[in-house]
């Protein structure tokens, strides 16, 4: 049986690679960050999440994981959000209709 501190290293690593993944495919658009994020989120599922039925009071790795995952979105959303407003400044200030017009068709 593996050591229970053993297992809870690989989960913590695991975590940052998945956020880490998914954090380059929503920021750089990166597909095949994406594809990673899926296979590790299918090992996380197929293997971490069974191993710790097994383990009293291990409802915490999954809400904890969960935890994680809607943090990243959240944070995902702000930078975007952020992010939008300070182009659509930029653009609503700009002279060069192309720019608005191509920023306002693609974000809205």
């Amino acid at each position: 049986m593996i050591n229970l501190k053993y297992m809870m290293k690989i989960v913590q690593e695991l975590n940052k690679t998945i956020i880490t993944s998914l954090h380059k495919s929503w920021i750089d658009g990166d597909s095949k960050s994406v594809e990673h994020a899926m296979i590790l989120l299918k090992c996380y599922d197929d293997k971490i999440l069974p191993w710790f039925q097994n383990i009293k009071d291990s409802d915490d790795v999954a809400t904890n994981f969960a935890l994680k995952i809607w943090d990243e979105i959240e944070d995902n959303t702000l930078f975007y959000d952020t992010l939008v407003e300070k182009v659509s400044l930029f653009c609503s200030n700009c002279k060069n209709t192309f720019i608005q017009s191509n920023f306002y068709d693609n974000v809205g």
